[in-house]
């Protein structure tokens, strides 16, 4: 378990975050595998909005060790890996901490894997001075690497913003999630163009620990 010091939030936060980016992310059957830049994106309009920090949105490789298994997000060309609009990774990063608000979802992705590999649903925060400095170096479980690329940051950010569903997207989220230990609604109502009401739930996916 990390740290209170190495933590941007508590793990009862992070949970609440990613069932609320979760849940809006279902009920637009968006595929969440594919969703790591809303979930940082969102995710730090939300820190930035109810935990008074300055987050950023980072885009490129990323690698975790989880139980043994090695993770790498980029695209792999059977020779080099590297993060392209393909294949990359967004993650946030705040004072020197690395969050990354889809790592719950690791577990879906491992499952996908052949063979397939069980792991458990867990939070990732992790801090930057304690990442590898390379891949090789993974060796315990919850290592870490990055690998930032400010362009291709700014290439999909910037077709991200442009698109008015992606702005509803984050209004929707920071209308409904609240910090602890205030309560808030364990499902909301969201509305459509043709006037059709949808009720939308918390994701169901809870969260075990920390990687």
């Amino acid at each position: 378990m990390a740290s209170p010091k190495n933590l941007v939030i508590t793990l009862p936060d992070y949970e609440r975050i990613f069932r609320v980016i979760h849940g809006v992310l279902l009920n637009e059957r968006g595929d969440p595998l594919r969703a790591c830049m809303y979930f940082s994106v969102i995710g730090c309009s939300i820190l930035e909005r109810y935990h008074r920090v300055k987050a950023e949105p980072v885009f490129g490789m990323a690698a975790y060790r989880l139980d043994g298994n090695l993770m790498v997000f980029a695209e792999n060309d059977g020779q080099t890996i590297r993060a392209t609009a393909k294949g990359f990774h967004c993650w946030i990063e705040v004072d020197g901490v690395a969050v990354d608000f889809q790592a719950p979802l690791f577990k879906d992705f491992a499952a996908k894997q052949q063979p397939p590999i069980s792991l458990p649903r867990k939070m990732m925060q992790k801090r930057l001075d304690q990442a590898g400095a390379s891949i090789d170096e993974m060796t315990v479980s919850g290592a870490h690497w990055y690998s930032r690329d400010d362009q291709l940051r700014s290439e999909l950010l910037s077709d991200f913003v442009q698109k008015p569903a992606n702005s509803d997207f984050i209004d929707i989220c920071l209308q409904w999630y609240e910090p602890t230990p205030k309560k808030f609604p364990d499902c909301i109502q969201i509305g459509n163009q043709h006037g059709h009401v949808n009720n939308v739930p918390l994701s169901p996916c809870r969260i075990s620990g920390a990687w």
